[in-house]
């Protein structure tokens, strides 16, 4: 299992730590990145910074991790912590926000300070909207809004004025890499994998770990790449659209590192570091005219899926191209 730790965006984390220090919070922040970057995470860490009985700095995090503040606030017991939006429901309705309302009125039970977190605000209804913004504009001195959202411009111009703005950004993919072996008894190769894939964002790699992408994209490469002519493994793939984008996107990666590799480009711009001998076999046996020819198949696979078109023709056609050598 790869720790909850990679989910947390140690800059802001950092900053935080100054702020609480200082004792120069703001009522409001407004977290901004793609969705699995780790924002939702980085807001409950942050209530761990502020509620740790212990005050300790493990692994750089600000809190313990370990008391009993950090433990409820993990397992959603904490009284003066509240998280609502976190992907569960299509939107988040007004009677949440008005009970969010109706918390920040009362005193905190244990704590200095409630902390109220918010993911995706930009699945809020107008109304929940609205009461939001109300509540922005009157805060009450112990409350704290950690709000979080994919896309800026989908949220009242008014709601983003009222908050500190803080971005989220990918990090760096050898970093990421190191964070995923220090959680996990992951093999470095299959953590450059990860983070690679992942294009630098932790949540998306923990994701694709938890969901076996590592096993999937070896079969695909076994039985598609390697051994060839699995023709009835390929209509099994082609008969699930999701599986088949997967496919998609798992043959571009390859046949990209290939022309990388074939290009003189170092393995340490590869994906596919878990399968680099493979890799270095294959690029032997196709020209670089022949390699780009398949990535632009594959591209324009991936192009027919997005519009909803039958594909089966097309992905057989690919895969003959493939199959050549």
């Amino acid at each position: 299992m790869i720790a909850q730790l990679v989910h947390e965006n140690r800059s802001v984390l950092g900053r935080f730590q100054r702020l609480i220090r200082q004792g120069r919070l703001a009522h409001a922040y407004l977290f901004i990145g793609p969705h699995g970057i780790g924002k939702g995470q980085t807001a409950l860490a942050v209530a761990k910074q502020i509620n740790c009985e212990n005050k300790a700095d493990h692994q750089g995090r600000g809190y313990c991790g370990r008391c009993s503040a950090c433990r409820r606030i993990d397992s959603g017991n904490h009284p003066d912590v509240t998280r609502i939006g976190s992907g569960q429901d299509s939107s988040i309705r007004i009677a949440e926000v008005r009970q969010i309302i109706g918390r920040m009125q009362l005193k905190p039970y244990e704590a200095a300070m409630k902390i109220f977190i918010i993911e995706q605000i930009e699945d809020l209804t107008l109304e929940g909207s609205h009461a939001l913004l109300k509540t922005l504009e009157e805060p009450s001195p112990d409350s704290l809004f950690l709000l979080t959202t994919d896309v800026l411009e989908k949220n009242l111009g008014t709601i983003r004025s009222r908050c500190h703005a803080v971005y989220f950004f990918p990090e760096q993919r050898g970093q990421l890499a190191q964070a995923l072996a220090h959680g996990s008894d992951l093999e470095p190769d299959r953590c450059h994998f990860l983070a690679s894939y992942a294009q630098g964002y932790a949540g998306r790699a923990q994701l694709f770990w938890e969901q076996g992408l590592i096993k999937r994209k070896n079969a695909y490469v076994d039985r598609l790449v390697l051994k060839r002519n699995d023709t009835a493994f390929l209509k099994k793939i082609a008969a699930d659209r999701q599986q088949t984008q997967e496919l998609l996107d798992i043959l571009l990666t390859w046949f990209r590192d290939m022309l990388v590799w074939k290009s003189g480009g170092g393995q340490e711009h590869l994906i596919h570091m878990d399968r680099i001998e493979d890799l270095k076999r294959m690029a032997q046996q196709y020209t670089r005219q022949q390699t780009e020819d398949i990535i632009h198949e594959i591209v324009r696979n991936a192009r027919l899926l997005a519009e909803n078109l039958n594909i089966k023709i097309a992905m057989q056609i690919l895969m003959e191209k493939i199959w050549l050598k």
